[in-house]
């Protein structure tokens, strides 16, 4: 005689095989999502870099070469009187020469050449000789062929704080990446939860038919006894022939599913499916101490709170471009030979760089960052009604599951004593084949029913977890 005890097997050794939280952490390092959130965050520090970088120093180095259609030269009425004023000077310093004691040293020119007095006219020769000898010609403004090589510099010293929002706007998009990102590692711990506890679905559920076919071989033999002795019909041993085939088409479809879950498994942590083939995961009941969840816990809400201070902070920036600008600039020529008399060698300066008209561009630029934090402030309402509603419908499931599982719990309990009352009375032969049959599928029944109950109220758990922002790699069970 057998008796049936309500229990499932122990755990397999599954020493150096992967667990929950392992496999979530492989999900989690393999996730494209979560690269592309990295790589935004990465992004975002770039435009904070970006707006810092406002404040150095832009240093150019500028080559050119123009021609000019002809020398830039003086007035034809300025030159003459820049001519006459030579003349002027030279009869002045010859007369001073003619009168070398009336005059020092000191304030005597020294023409370049000397002059002599003619034979034939000695009072106006010395003064011809010196005006010929020592007039120039008045050089022009600025040569028609211009070469000029020259180091420019500019440096931001007020940017009419145009820098320090955009920091602020990078630093609040950054953190609602992050949050982002954090939002997905639930979703991934979520579906790897998801596929680890159907797997367990599966192995208990084969746990069951083991147990089943266990129990029908030892009908088998018996009923095999029983033909042989003339007690029973050949329909008794046709009768367990169909219950081992429906047992065998049970194995299938769990077969079927099962390599559909270590593909996912494969998918979601790239362990390899013959490495999750030797997983035996079981299940166990997840119970929650509280339900004080609440959805602004959430990293998405938290990440719209941050999207919202990122665009405020874009539109001040873009504002900030009608504030007038103080830069410091300076210039140094390194090809002095054609500069013109205007042109400096080198210059420093300090200016003011005023935007008091640019096309509506900045203006329509805040407008949009203005509509962009209203559609976050919608999205964020909108999430948050949901949400609630959400997290008390997950409660009340959770709660639902938990009764399940006390009441499937009860059913096993009861189809297993009435299995063990039906083995006993069909070997008395009280009861017939198929009345005994019909309790043993009771008993499968009830253990699938309570399997699943256990696996119904993991997943709500998780959905609360989830819902609520709290789901990590540290509560995992």
């Amino acid at each position: 005689m057998w008796v049936y005890i309500v229990a499932f097997a122990q755990p397999k050794d599954t020493l150096g095989l992967p667990n929950i939280k392992s496999l979530a952490q492989r999900a989690i390092a393999k996730s494209e999502q979560l690269k592309i959130r990295e790589t935004m965050v990465e992004k975002c520090q770039l435009d904070k870099r970006k707006a810092y970088n406002a404040y150095l120093p832009k240093i150019t180095a500028e080559a050119s070469y123009t021609r000019l259609n002809d020398d830039i030269v003086f007035p034809e009425n300025l030159q003459q009187l820049l001519m006459g004023t030579q003349q002027l000077l030279i009869k002045e310093q010859v007369a001073m020469n003619m009168a070398p004691m009336a005059v020092p040293d000191a304030a005597k020119v020294n023409f370049t050449t000397p002059y002599t007095v003619s034979a034939t006219n000695p009072a106006t020769q010395p003064l011809a000789a010196a005006i010929a000898q020592n007039m120039q010609a008045i050089p022009p403004i600025q040569n028609k062929n211009i070469t000029k090589v020259n180091l420019s510099g500019q440096m931001l010293l007020f940017s009419g704080l145009k820098v320090p929002y955009s920091v602020k706007a990078a630093n609040h998009q950054e953190a609602a990446y992050r949050l982002l990102g954090e939002s997905e590692q639930m979703t991934i711990i979520s579906q790897v939860t998801s596929a680890y506890d159907k797997l367990a679905v599966i192995s208990q559920s084969e746990e069951v038919l083991d147990n089943t076919e266990h129990s029908l071989d030892e009908q088998k033999r018996y009923v095999e006894k029983a033909y042989k002795n003339g007690l029973t019909i050949n329909l008794s041993r046709e009768k367990i022939n169909l219950v081992f085939q429906q047992l065998a088409l049970k194995r299938i479809e769990l077969n079927s599913n099962k390599n559909l879950l270590f593909s996912r498994i494969e998918e979601l942590t790239g362990l390899p499916a013959d490495s999750a083939a030797l997983l035996h995961p079981t299940l166990n009941e997840w119970t929650l101490n509280n339900f004080n969840g609440s959805s602004s816990d959430r990293p998405d809400i938290k990440a719209l709170d941050e999207g919202i201070l990122a665009t405020n902070f874009k539109r001040k920036a873009e504002l900030s471009d009608y504030v007038p600008k103080i830069v410091a600039m300076g210039k140094k020529e390194l090809y002095k030979h054609d500069l013109s008399m205007l042109d400096p060698e080198w210059y420093v300066g300090v200016g003011i760089r005023w935007n008091i008209f640019d096309g509506f561009t900045a203006s329509n630029s805040a407008r949009q960052a203005k509509a962009d934090r209203k559609i976050l402030e919608y999205r964020k309402q909108e999430a948050l009604e949901l949400s609630d509603l959400n997290l008390k419908r997950i409660a009340f499931d959770i709660q639902k599951n938990i009764e399940l599982i006390h009441t499937t719990q009860s059913q096993v309990d009861i189809a297993g004593n009435i299995l063990n009352l039906s083995q006993k009375q069909f070997e008395q032969g009280l009861i017939s084949l198929n009345e005994h049959l019909t309790a043993v599928n009771d008993y499968e029944r009830a253990r699938f029913d309570y399997i699943q109950a256990i696996a119904q109220e993991r997943a709500s758990v998780v959905e609360y977890l989830s819902a609520s922002g709290k789901l990590s790699l540290d509560i995992l069970q």
